[in-house]
């Protein structure tokens, strides 16, 4: 049985503007020419769940009679989150560049000391994290007078330094951490 959902109109609104502006984004870099690339740096923060439900994907077992609870046919767990890890990183066609431990939470203040470190004459991309878009960093960006290559909100995630989390992730599971 299936049954239809009416969405309310706004949503219908946002959705067509979003798709509009996607469009737009991929019709103005649809070709550049080649160098224009090599100007740009991409940048992203990812946050590695050390334990607990997060850190692996669903890992399933055979089990025989009365072994259920065998110490290899279990996956322990850590109570209250387990704890994790926050990184910033960046990549160009020439590379990668620094990956800097988050302490604590990352806010708009704390974004902008990596960027000032991080970040010299590039185009820079980043998403549209609330951090990102802060009227402090966006002031900030403005002062520094960097190019910013513009990314719609809520776009599908093509930033290139993602395969780079996904190896970070699989080497600080593969250490196995039991404490």
């Amino acid at each position: 049985m299936s049954c239809m959902v009416e969405l309310p109109e706004r949503s219908l609104y946002c959705a067509n503007a979003r798709k509009k502006r996607w469009l737009q984004y991929a019709q103005q870099h649809l070709n550049p020419p080649h160098s224009f690339w090599h100007t740009v740096i991409w940048s992203d923060e990812t946050k590695i769940e050390l334990y607990g439900h997060n850190h692996r994907a669903k890992r399933y077992v055979w089990r025989g009679v009365n072994k259920a609870y065998s110490e290899q046919n279990t996956i322990p767990t850590v109570k209250h989150g387990g704890g994790s890890l926050m990184f910033w990183g960046c990549v160009s066609s020439k590379g990668t560049g620094n990956l800097v431990k988050i302490d604590g939470k990352m806010n708009a203040a704390c974004y902008q000391k990596i960027l000032a470190v991080n970040l010299l004459s590039w185009t820079f991309h980043h998403n549209s994290d609330p951090k990102h878009k802060a009227r402090l960093t966006l002031q900030w960006l403005q002062q520094k007078k960097m190019m910013v290559l513009e990314w719609p909100s809520q776009s599908p995630d093509l930033n290139i330094i993602e395969p780079l989390w996904g190896d970070l992730i699989r080497a600080v599971h593969a250490r196995q951490k039991k404490t």
